[in-house]
């Protein structure tokens, strides 16, 4: 009887240390609720940004043309600052600057307007992040295609 017990016991750890690395697993995985939706129009490496200063040595602009609209309910308040690029490494550089953005995007509304990024020469941008002033984690994300 004792060994029935320690058996079950011992297979009953076993299925709960199996669902467990199932379900931290799964939990892993970042859920992605789209809030906005980020269309990138088109991304390049350029030798200037908005106000044309010249790129530093070993180092390039990556101007990225973006559609965005407001899936959320509520106006959605808008700055450079609220995006980021980010690399297949997972290295994040934030938007050095903008062009052409709105300050608000109410719910439902769609604007186009240029983020610019200064970058080493050699980051590969893999994925525009966008993050809201009133969270703390990303609401929208794009693959950047290649540029």
């Amino acid at each position: 009887m004792v060994k029935k017990k320690g058996l079950a016991l011992l297979l009953t750890i076993l299925v709960l240390i199996s669902a467990f690395t199932v379900l931290t697993g799964c939990l892993r995985e970042e859920e992605r609720p789209q809030e906005v939706e980020l269309d990138i129009l088109n991304a390049e490496a350029r030798e200037w940004d908005v106000d044309d200063n010249t790129a530093e040595e070993d180092r390039e602009f990556l101007w990225i043309e973006v559609n965005m609209t407001n899936l959320r309910d509520e106006p959605l308040d808008l700055t450079h600052t609220l995006f980021e690029v980010l690399s297949r490494d997972e290295i994040v550089y934030p938007a050095h600057q903008s062009s052409d953005m709105v300050l608000e995007l109410d719910s439902g509304q769609t604007d186009t307007f240029w983020l610019v990024f200064d970058l080493p020469e050699d980051f590969e941008a893999e994925e525009l992040i966008f993050i809201p002033h009133d969270s703390n984690r990303p609401v929208g994300w794009e693959r950047i295609p290649s540029y």
